[in-house]
């Protein structure tokens, strides 16, 4: 199994896990994602009266969220690297005897 396979796993794990009203950000992240919808609809309709917000979600969501899911992922897989670096540097200096 590689690395990035089980590192997706345990993401997807926490994320179905985690309960959405715990989540402090969370109103935050729906605001913005109804503005960012707002936004394009608006400015592809300038082009394209015939646009609507379903198209929105169909053609133009999937993508954003394919992209917002991997800084996510990223994200992720730099905290897991930091905390596994302050462990090991942490354990290290324990085990360091000081004469001061």
């Amino acid at each position: 199994m590689s690395k990035e396979y089980e590192l997706e796993k345990i993401y997807r794990i926490i994320v179905e896990k985690a309960p959405v009203g715990s989540n402090p950000r969370y109103d935050i992240l729906a605001e913005k994602e109804y503005e960012m919808k707002n936004s394009v609809v608006n400015e592809i309709q300038k082009y394209n009266p015939e646009f609507g917000a379903s198209d929105y979600e169909n053609k133009i969501l999937v993508k954003i969220r394919e992209v917002i899911n991997e800084y996510a992922l990223d994200a992720f897989a730099k905290g897991i690297e930091f905390e596994r670096n302050l462990h090991n540097q942490s354990g290290s200096h324990i085990k360091t005897e000081h004469n001061f």
